[in-house]
């Protein structure tokens, strides 16, 4: 017996379940909120470890420092620059090596700061920093109080002065006079100093964006042939953020450095063997400072974008 279906709808899905499972709809947003919120977390992580070194050293520059801190504070600089020679013959000297070196023919003048000369020193600084908004006369406030208290000296290219206290510290004038070497005689100290510039007070400028790059930005597992140009300079500053904020800092550390080479060259004349020693070994302490907020800062912004790497792979494939 011939049976046939023709014109009959043969089609019986419609009276079977669909076994394969189908996510809800609700689902879905959840893990897309789960995931902006994961990012927003990590991001935040990392920035709060990426600024913390800019957050310290600017309360080192803008609080008053306390009576408390001010002894701690000049017991550590007699340690690290003691006063090897009076206050009275170490003016004298400087005052000679301006003389022979042809400083004082450039306008470079010496300037010690007392508790008499105060508004002198303020308006020497009001041209070093200049500005009159908070940040700036907090800077001028704070720089006064250590060099007045005997915890700093430095050398105003603005002014042409070289700054020292009279009751310590003022061992460093010698490398203040590096300082002015640099800025009247040598090209290589006037290049350093003009790119110095990167680092103003020891805070790298090219470091927020570099941080802004490397938390926001993912490197695709792409080839690089079809990426753009900027994306291949967004992976290069989120895999080199860390080289390249240290690399900010080369300038500030060599002129730095250069600044105590001409100053223990001028103190050679002047101090014995023993105490040119001391003196060296004091400012090669002052410049391993130096290193250590580049350090600081280095790790910080390379260290930022790991914990945020870290946090947006955690149970990535879970």
């Amino acid at each position: 017996m011939d049976i046939s279906f023709s014109g009959c709808n043969t089609d019986n899905s419609k009276y079977f379940l669909n076994t394969t499972p189908q996510p809800p709809q609700n689902t879905t947003k959840a893990k897309g909120s789960l995931s902006v919120l994961k990012k927003a977390a990590a991001i935040t992580t990392g920035a709060a470890l990426a600024i913390s070194p800019t957050i310290y050293l600017a309360n080192e520059y803008l609080k008053k420092i306390s009576p408390s801190d001010l002894y701690i504070y000049k017991n550590v600089m007699l340690k690290i620059l003691p006063n090897l020679d009076s206050f009275a013959k170490t003016k004298s000297n400087i005052e000679n090596i301006l003389q022979e070196t042809g400083l004082k023919e450039k306008g470079v003048k010496l300037f010690v700061a007392t508790g008499a000369n105060q508004e002198e020193l303020s308006q020497i600084l009001s041209k070093a920093v200049k500005g009159n908004s908070y940040i700036p006369k907090a800077i001028r406030e704070s720089f006064k109080q250590k060099i007045t208290e005997g915890l700093n000296a430095c050398f105003s290219p603005a002014t042409k002065h070289i700054i020292i206290p009279e009751t310590q510290s003022y061992m460093s004038a010698y490398h203040e006079a590096g300082h002015a070497y640099n800025a009247a005689f040598s090209k290589i100290g006037k290049f350093l100093q003009k790119a110095r510039n990167l680092t103003p007070y020891g805070l790298p400028l090219i470091m927020p964006a570099l941080v802004a790059v490397g938390l926001c930005h993912d490197v695709k597992n792409t080839p690089k042939n079809e990426k753009s140009k900027l994306e291949k300079t967004k992976d290069f500053i989120k895999n080199n953020a860390g080289k390249l904020t240290l690399a900010s800092f080369v300038p500030m550390l060599a002129e730095e450095g250069l600044a105590s080479i001409n100053g223990l060259k001028f103190a050679k004349k002047y101090l014995q063997p023993d105490k040119l020693k001391k003196l060296a070994g004091g400012y090669g302490l002052a410049w391993l400072s130096y290193c250590a907020v580049a350090i600081a800062f280095t790790a910080s912004t390379w260290g930022g974008i790991k914990v945020r790497d870290k946090i947006m792979n955690y149970k990535k494939n879970g």
